[in-house]
């Protein structure tokens, strides 16, 4: 059974491991996934020996109305939401109706400046617009810079949690109770507290006609003190007998006018876990791995869910990112190729500002988030300047239309991705996962919490949209990521450098209990159509070296160290003209550089791939320096450089955040050839003028004369002839 290992801050702080999670349940079962699609891989065969973060729905209603277009998923029957009328989306829709307001003379017997068109509208009077744009309104002229989305009122998210449903039979089960409500969910908490923040609410009114396990005087009366309602059971929701190993599962039931996630249900799998005496873990090891469920399934609850996505908000213009209403679609083809009408439940389809589809080589199918600062932290992150956004899961782990994880070929080691690492690699709360709650609309977020994944790191265009495996052998774009051989007795470093592992390529017509063919046409990167992995195939079924043979966090019991080697967390494994070893290591902000502990003195890596020259127990020998990028990834580009619409320099050495080269050119106006006479109209100006000049040019100060002259005649003419008129 694969265990997890924390997000870098809580590992620190609590030293967490991560296991199987699932979207709106989590559920873990084997590879595969197919859904049915003959294209797509089984979920049938081999044994349980990983554990996957699947998708099971809680069956909780989508939003607080009937069926039928949606303008926001609050029912409007129920109180909203009490910011005090300082949240910045009710300030712009306000100043939005204002600017019509001010244009109007306020001496008119029937002006009233407190109207809104709001008070006057029913939504069925109305019938829907497809082709709607909400970026371009003539009525509505663009929202002046001082009325931009301002966040300096937002405070770190406030969440509460209620286990009344926990306790049905605390007989039986009150060690765990305890061990979730004191141990488990103020750690988890603790951690999106200080990663994100939001517009704090006054009162928050939880609706018990959506959240099945809320109370009537949460919706009635509300209750202070809180931004998010969370809702704790225990085997409420799961499956016994096929989904004996799952975790948690987790959805969210409730919204506020603004349609962020206000109320959710996080339901714990008592039967995946025990923390008695007979414990396949020690109680240690349990609490690690059920706090990174927790943070996993409250990512889910607040914003990552590819329902959510068709209700995301643009934070610059305070308007949804997808045009209101927002129907449910039956006739959207999903990317397991199945019809969203065969899922069951409703699917919402974001626009394509949101979420797009696309495919690549040879017909592999996905959805990507192309959201302004997930495709920026995106292009950073990989070293790739194309990107349009960052792939989601192409094989849903339930009946799920576009895939609400990041796509694990992409975002292995991110603490948002379907599967789990193997046990000793790090999974960090990626900034994919920061930016795209950033792009909700919803929050503003911690970047300092986040961590760039190892994975891919810098690993340029090619390793992203190229195939993993080409003529049965590895590109040298993907050498450092993927594998080709069946042989377990070669062991190489994983791509994280965390471990000494053996590739998971196997022939798998040789495997008990595989599907044959057993590898999808799609996914056949070899001649031999039965080469494929036996476990963690949502990674487009590349074989990886993630087979742990020898952790550099642990002491060895499968080999004999070298009296240089040093395991612990601090260790990376180092590829030498021996076998893979572990070697103690510091990622120095001095120098830039990997720093290596060596029996007599450090040794500093100058540049990647830097081969240096060691003896090990005596014998010379040499080691290869690993890519800076990947065991220090802190140190290139931090955080994705997410915080401040940065980029990162990949031609500097080493990488660095610059800021975004995003020129805004001057417009003037000027006129017409006298002789034609037209009217004034925009030209960009002349670039033949002296730079060095602080002078303007003639035809310069007599466009501004012009335009100074036109904004001040043109209105008292304007004036004039209404007196007259």
């Amino acid at each position: 059974m694969k265990r997890r290992i924390t997000f870098l801050i809580l590992a620190m702080a609590a030293g967490m491991s991560k296991t199987s999670f699932c979207n709106s349940s989590d559920v873990v079962g084997e590879e595969g996934g197919a859904n049915g699609d003959p294209m797509l891989p089984s979920t049938t065969g081999t044994n349980h020996s990983t554990r996957r973060r699947t998708t099971r729905r809680l069956n909780l209603k989508s939003h607080g109305q009937g069926a039928g277009p949606i303008y926001q998923r609050r029912n409007p029957n129920d109180k909203p939401i009490d910011y005090g009328g300082e949240h910045p989306y009710e300030i712009m829709h306000k100043r939005r109706h204002g600017k019509k307001r001010r244009q109007l003379d306020s001496s008119f017997h029937w002006y009233d400046p407190s109207f809104s068109v709001d008070d006057y509208m029913q939504d069925e009077w109305y019938d829907m617009d497809d082709t709607y744009n909400p970026e371009f309104d003539p009525e509505f002229p663009p929202i002046p810079e001082t009325e931009y989305f301002n966040s300096e009122k937002y405070l770190p998210i406030r969440i509460k949690f209620d286990t009344r449903h926990m306790d049905e039979d605390p007989a039986v089960d009150a060690d765990k109770d305890e061990f979730i409500t004191y141990e488990v969910m103020p750690a988890a908490i603790q951690f999106w507290t200080k990663a994100l923040s939001v517009f704090p609410a006054k009162r928050l009114f939880v609706s018990d006609e959506t959240c099945s396990l809320g109370i009537p005087e949460h919706r009635l009366y509300g209750f202070n003190d809180a931004d998010l309602m969370l809702y704790i059971s225990a085997d409420r929701f799961c499956q016994t007998g096929t989904d004996v190993d799952t975790i948690a599962g987790a959805d969210s039931c409730d919204w506020d006018q603004y349609d962020r996630p206000i109320g959710g249900i996080v339901d714990f799998c008592y039967s995946s876990f025990d923390i008695g005496a007979n414990a396949v873990r020690s109680k240690a090891e349990t609490r690690q791995m059920l706090i990174e469920v927790a943070i996993h399934e409250i990512g889910h609850v607040i914003g990552l869910r590819s329902n959510d996505m068709a209700f995301y908000y643009d934070r610059e213009k305070g308007i949804p990112r997808t045009p209101r209403p927002v129907n449910p679609q039956g006739d959207i083809e999903c990317v397991t190729g199945k019809m969203s009408s065969q899922l069951g439940g409703e699917t919402y389809k974001p626009a394509s500002s949101t979420l797009k589809f696309g495919a690549h080589y040879p017909g592999i199918r996905y959805f990507e988030v192309v959201t302004p600062t997930v495709r920026r932290v995106a292009q950073n992150h990989f070293n790739c300047s194309s990107m349009e956004g960052l792939r989601l899961e192409n094989q849903p782990t339930s009946n799920d239309c576009f895939g609400e994880h990041w796509e694990e070929r992409l975002a292995w080691d991110s603490s948002m991705s379907a599967t789990l690492t193997p046990r000793g690699i790090l999974e960090h709360l990626s900034p994919f996962t920061l930016a795209l709650m950033e792009d909700t609309g919803w929050y503003k977020a911690n970047w300092a919490l986040s961590r760039n994944p190892s994975f891919g790191h810098g690993a340029g265009c090619d390793f992203v949209n190229e195939p993993c495996i080409v003529n049965d052998t590895v590109p040298s774009y993907a050498e450092p990521y993927f594998c080709d051989t069946t042989d377990k007795a070669i062991v190489q470093c994983d791509p994280t450098h965390r471990m000494m592992a053996t590739c998971n390529l196997y022939d798998l017509s040789q495997e008990s209990g595989q599907d044959y063919p057993p590898v999808p046409q799609i996914y056949r990167y070899f001649s031999n159509p039965s080469l494929g992995p036996k476990r963690s195939r949502e990674t487009d079924w590349c074989p990886m070296f993630s087979e742990r043979f020898v952790s550099c966090q642990d002491q060895p019991t499968t080999l004999t160290p070298y009296a240089e080697e040093s395991f612990g967390d601090g260790s990376r494994c180092f590829s030498t003209s021996k076998r893979p070893v572990c070697f103690q290591i510091f990622c120095s902000p001095e120098f830039n550089a990997v720093l290596v502990r060596f029996p007599n003195q450090p040794i500093k890596c100058d540049y990647d791939s830097q081969i240096i020259n060691i003896t090990l127990d005596g014998d010379d020998a040499n080691f290869e320096c690993p890519r800076l990028a990947t065991v220090c990834p802190e140190l290139v580009c931090p955080a994705g450089c997410g915080a401040d619409n940065s980029i990162c320099d990949w031609t500097s050495t080493p990488p660095k955040c610059i800021p975004n080269p995003i020129t805004v050119v001057p417009v003037t106006v000027v006129p017409e050839d006298n002789t034609s006479g037209g009217t004034p109209t925009s030209k960009m100006p002349d670039n033949s003028t002296n730079e060095n000049s602080t002078e303007p040019t003639t035809s310069s100060t007599w466009n501004l004369q012009y335009a100074m002259v036109s904004r001040t005649i043109l209105p008292l003419v304007l004036v004039l002839f209404i007196i007259i008129s």
